[in-house]
């Protein structure tokens, strides 16, 4: 676990990866939910016949899944600190599972229930994904383990583009295949139920430091086992019972109260402001609106299913970059790592608003797309949950990552707006120069968190208010 000492000696590597795996089932649901909208507005709208309002219901139904993740991030803290990372884990999985039922409904009212619960889930597992992960990561693993984070979410947005091609391209209405589409929205359901019969079945103990928090010692110490071996149980459960009275005198950080943080009483200015400006940035440099309407994008230069293939494309150059860094990711300092990545966003941003001006070719907007998705995967993509998985305690990444949904949600819905309004070329060269603004920020106000421990990570925060 991150907050405590540990190495390659006193823990089961191949333990912590399948539980890394298991827990990282909540950002493939995330990454579904993400994907599964793209390549198939059409194929909604016909089925669902919103005809004359089809322009105003598509931003609105995107934007759905975002809002509904406002408010389970906001619920993610109090339901993890009351009920344990377990059994908020186990609602979240619930929660897919409902809101996949209300997909196979097919009424307009219907869907939007299920894009909001979809929308909670993921708020849920937005925070307690990096929370839980850290936790229980060994320190010298624990970045590789963050990293499953990205890999499973790029992995469910490919997933959902592969099974958008055999969908209908027009006329929708008039072939079955037209329906495929609510077996893609079911697929989250389908996770949500793995993961939950693989926590009743196997993984039945809750987070060691919860457990220790709650005075529950002998499953903190069943919990420890399944990671670390025998012998070091006992002095990995000191370790944690020592940090929690630090953090109950006040030492560090964790447990404190929302007013303390809205009001940033006690130190948590600037802990609160790399959180929430690391989210900000990573929905406002343009992610979501590609990742939303790549689809929409591309069949502007060409044909409805080539557009597909191309977003399925962008999709395996988006999971494709997180497999590279993977085994890199504890090799470099994560922020000049983020701050070349911004750069090389912002260059491939910059030379997408100028194409779009002259040139109708679909290849050269392939092309810095497709650069663009690698740079966002070699930096901001995955660091943003590794990094504030690391900073952050449940109740700041509640918040936080409220935040950052906010902003997705804003930006899902006013990106066909802007398509139409201002044109795709400005509204490039506005996400080129936020990439641009965010390396000034990272570099002036971010901390280097490679090879840390939280309670350094949050003393050094301390110390730089």
């Amino acid at each position: 676990m991150s907050t405590a000492p540990a190495s390659q000696e006193i823990y089961n590597s191949k333990s912590v990866w399948r539980i890394g795996f298991h827990i990282a089932i909540g950002f493939f649901i995330i990454g579904c939910n993400l994907g599964n909208y793209n390549s198939v507005q059409n194929n909604i709208s016909d089925t669902l016949h919103w005809k004359s309002h089809k322009d105003l219901l598509i931003p609105l139904m995107a934007a759905l899944m975002p809002i509904g993740a406002i408010f389970g991030s906001i619920l993610a803290s109090p339901l993890s600190n009351k009920k344990g990372r377990r059994k908020a884990f186990i609602f979240s999985d619930i929660i897919s599972i409902i809101s996949s039922i209300f997909f196979i409904i097919p009424f307009t009212e219907c869907f939007a229930i299920g894009r909001f619960l979809s929308g909670f889930a993921s708020g849920l597992f937005t925070v307690l994904c990096p929370v839980y992960i850290f936790e229980r990561a060994p320190i010298e693993i624990g970045g590789k383990i963050g990293a499953l984070i990205s890999m499973n979410l790029t992995f469910g947005i490919v997933l959902m583009y592969a099974l958008a091609l055999p969908l209908p391209e027009e006329d929708c209405e008039d072939y079955d295949m037209n329906y495929w589409w609510i077996f893609m929205f079911s697929i989250q359901g389908i996770a949500g139920i793995i993961q939950l019969v693989l926590f009743m079945v196997k993984y039945k103990y809750d987070s060691p430091i919860w457990l220790v928090e709650k005075n529950r010692i002998e499953e903190a110490r069943k919990s420890s086992s399944q990671i670390y071996r025998q012998d070091s149980v006992t002095n990995i459960i000191q370790t944690l019972q020592k940090i929690i009275e630090e953090s109950k005198a006040g030492e560090n950080l964790h447990g404190s109260k929302y007013s303390d943080l809205f009001l940033c009483r006690k130190h948590h200015s600037k802990t609160l402001r790399i959180g929430c400006m690391f989210n900000i940035i990573y929905q406002i440099c343009g992610i979501n609106a590609i990742l939303t309407y790549s689809t929409k994008i591309f069949s502007d230069f060409g044909d409805e299913f080539l557009a597909r293939v191309l977003t399925l494309s962008a999709g395996f150059a988006n999971m494709g970059s997180a497999l590279f860094l993977f085994p890199l990711i504890d090799k470099y300092k994560r922020k000049p790592t983020l701050c070349w990545g911004c750069l090389g966003m912002a260059i491939c941003l910059i030379f997408l608003g100028a194409f779009s001006l002259h040139y109708t070719s679909m290849l050269p907007h392939l092309i810095f797309i497709l650069a663009y998705l690698i740079f966002f995967e070699i930096s901001i993509g995955p660091l943003c949950w590794i990094i504030l998985g690391e900073i952050l305690d449940e109740k700041e990444s509640s918040i936080c990552y409220g935040l950052c949904w906010t902003a997705a949600a804003v930006v899902v819905f006013i990106f066909p707006l802007m398509y139409d309004g201002i044109g795709i070329s400005i509204t490039f060269f506005i996400f080129g120069g936020i990439c641009l603004l965010s390396i000034i920020y990272f570099w002036c106000d971010l901390i280097e968190t490679r090879g840390k421990s939280r309670t350094e990570l949050r003393v050094e925060l301390y110390r730089k208010q």
